[in-house]
């Protein structure tokens, strides 16, 4: 593409980031609003998580000529027990915020071990500080902060926009978490936001089930990825299956695609594939029925569940009881599907092998 092409293109994609985290932000509140938020646990680093965070708002804090800086207390464990996606999606929410009204300074998480209140022998406290040298908040204004909807000054909003749920939605995370969020600020001074959050401890004698999918292969070459793979994807969607088909294909996987359930079964009795991508919503027969009537001639054949990011814990328990294995989350993304490639082709050579 030549420079316009390309700009044009960069502007196409900010547009859809940008509408699709408004989407996302109105589906989780309407979620949470009608008490469907179900919290997934699973292990949760959150040094990596923290880092990751940070380096997302790197480039725009750069562009602002603002510091970044995160500290993390030596007690926190390596590793806990807890919804690695809404905690980040809280740090994402305060962080991004504290970016986005700092014209100059810096922005500074810490996190660190609260020793207050005990939590009994299995769970801790985590606190986390999210300080700015931004334009601050007015004493008599907060208390808005936290209300679904909420800008605090219209001529603020026309300058640096937002749909005033961030924060209401990572109030309610914080507080289904069995937590607590304030903040202390004056205009002028910049603002710090603290919340709490209580976490489960990792047991290593406890053996969950994500243990059991943590198997990785190191490959040089992503293009090797799935090389020699026949993978069967079921997707109604036109947009999803091209998008999901070119992906797998980038790493080397061999695809068909079929647009319900019905067809993965009859094309499964047919052709031998080795891993199956399969969505849960389909017409003539969805994904959850497929994967059962599949599991009575298939049992060994990994299917990897297509679902919504906004499935909650009871959608999964319901693949994972008709014999799906693992999970995507839609819109897909390619680390995703690295993962779940360097999860099960492993598993894949390993059953031809024997």
């Amino acid at each position: 593409m030549d420079e316009e092409q390309r700009g044009f293109a960069e502007i196409m994609i900010d547009s859809g980031k940008s509408l699709l985290y408004i989407l996302n932000e109105i589906l989780d509140f309407s979620k949470i609003e009608a008490g469907k938020m179900d919290l997934e646990q699973g292990p949760v680093d959150i040094r990596d998580m923290l880092n990751s965070v940070m380096e997302l708002f790197s480039i725009k804090a750069a562009e602002k000529k603002i510091e970044l800086y995160s500290e993390i207390s030596s007690q926190i464990p390596e590793r806990v027990r807890g919804d690695e996606t809404r905690i980040r999606q809280i740090l994402i929410n305060l962080v991004g915020n504290a970016v986005k009204f700092t014209e100059k300074g810096s922005v500074t998480v810490i996190a660190e071990m609260d020793h207050s209140p005990e939590y009994g022998p299995h769970h801790l406290l985590l606190s986390f500080k999210i300080k700015d040298t931004g334009i601050g908040i007015a004493l008599d204004k907060q208390h808005q902060l936290f209300q679904s909807f909420s800008q605090l000054d219209p001529a603020i909003n026309r300058k640096f926009g937002g749909t005033g749920l961030g924060l209401a939605i990572s109030k309610k995370l914080v507080e289904l978490m069995g937590g607590a969020i304030g903040v202390q600020s004056e205009i002028g001074q910049g603002a710090e936001f603290q919340f709490t959050i209580v976490l489960e401890k990792w047991r290593e004698e406890i053996v969950y089930v994500e243990d059991h999918l943590a198997a990785r292969l190191e490959l040089p070459d992503r293009n090797s990825l799935a090389s020699g793979i026949r993978i069967l994807i079921a997707e109604d969607q036109a947009v999803n299956s091209h998008l999901l088909e070119e992906m797998l294909r980038k790493f080397g996987g061999v695809c068909d695609v079929v647009g319900n359930g019905a067809q993965a079964v009859d094309l499964l009795a047919k052709t031998q594939y080795d891993l199956i991508f399969m969505d849960i919503q389909m017409p003539v027969m969805d994904g959850i029925e497929a994967t059962c009537e599949i599991r009575k001639t298939h049992p060994g054949i990994p299917v990897i569940a297509a679902i919504t990011a906004f499935a909650g814990e009871r959608d999964r328990e319901a693949c994972l009881q008709c014999g799906m294995q693992d999970f995507i989350s839609k819109p897909f993304h390619s680390a995703e599907i690295i993962r779940v490639l360097n999860t099960w082709v492993p598993y894949i050579h390993s059953q031809k092998v024997n």
